[in-house]
């Protein structure tokens, strides 16, 4: 079974019948056809579920749900849990939280069920790592909804934490959160402190950037502001063997190109910072993967980056690319 991940901008360009779509479909039916599938993922089941929710598009949403359906060889990634030490951590985080956000305790109760399984052994080590199962994409969209409320809590810390590009959209964003903006930095702010120039980091490959002596200097205080140092970062097999490891870095890495304005993204409102979240799910998912499939020419190339920079071997390539060249079942 050989496995390609599809960003969900592949299938709504598909579901939506844009220029070219054609191609990509045929080309995803010939490799399902040789035995290639497309797992879905927790990243494809909130976009989804957003637009049902929300009313929105409907029956674009539908036709996304299908196509999935029909390719995914009823498989999906799931999250592998933490190890002993960082389940604790965690419970103990959400515990300080869970009187202003209730919403945690679910979370809570699954974290304190697998922290009693593995503290009694019986817990195989898999478990750690990104996995894929027998899932319907319903399923998985049934369990994004069920879950709301933590989906909820992460909008609001990536709206506190990345909502605030400029002093005008800080005040907008953060007014929607109902926070004061007062003493926080702008990303203006913390560009003009480590002599970040977005036109400049815009001429650095995504092969060359962890080479920049000003990025490198930024992305070592950012990794090291959220628990990781720079040169002890786990890489290539030893962080697949972490999901949670994974995801944290991803995260992050992502996270810091938004800040410093690698290849940003061109708005910076709620709407954005939302898809923004989906895209860096989809990130860490798409490493279950051998090949990511993606439309969106900006987040390929900091994805690229994060992917190279942690010796994750996963191939990202645009969607004309995934039409014209050739894939061999290994």
């Amino acid at each position: 079974m050989a496995e390609i991940y599809l960003d969900s901008n592949v299938y709504l360009s598909i579901a939506k019948r844009e220029q070219f779509y054609e191609y990509t479909i045929a080309k995803i039916n010939n490799l399902y056809k040789s035995g290639f599938i497309f797992p879905h993922s927790p990243a494809h089941g909130e976009e989804i579920s957003a637009r049902i929710l929300e009313g929105r598009d409907i029956e674009l949403a539908c036709r996304v749900v299908n196509l999935i359906s029909r390719y995914n060889g009823k498989k999906g990634y799931f999250p592998g849990c933490p190890n002993i030490e960082e389940t604790e951590e965690m419970i103990a985080e959400m515990e300080r939280c869970v009187e202003a956000h209730p919403e945690l305790r679910s979370a809570i109760s699954i974290h304190k069920k697998n922290l009693s399984e593995m503290r009694s052994g019986n817990f195989n080590k898999l478990r750690f790592r990104t996995g894929i199962l027998n899932d319907g994409i319903d399923d998985c969209i049934f369990r994004v909804v069920k879950y709301l409320g933590l989906t909820d809590v992460a909008t609001r810390t990536d709206l506190f934490h990345l909502g605030r590009r400029r002093e005008e959209t800080l005040k907008k964003n953060f007014s929607e959160l109902q926070v004061s903006p007062d003493g926080v930095e702008t990303f203006e702010k913390l560009r003009k402190k480590y002599k970040l120039e977005t036109r400049r980091l815009a001429n650095i490959g995504p092969d060359k950037l962890f080479t920049d002596e000003r990025f490198l200097n930024f992305i070592r205080d950012q990794l090291l502001e959220n628990g990781f140092d720079f040169d002890k970062v786990p890489k290539g097999g030893v962080l697949s063997n972490s999901h949670h490891k994974k995801e944290g870095l991803i995260t992050v890495i992502l996270n810091s190109m938004e800040k410093a304005g690698y290849w940003q993204e061109d708005k910076n409102h709620v709407a954005t910072l939302v898809g923004r979240m989906h895209d860096v799910t989809h990130a860490i998912y798409a490493t279950g993967a051998k090949y990511f499939i993606t439309s969106d020419s900006r987040f390929a190339k900091k994805v690229t980056a994060t992917y190279l920079f942690l010796e994750i071997p996963t191939r990202v390539i645009s969607t004309r690319q995934f039409v014209e060249e050739s894939f061999v079942v290994a």
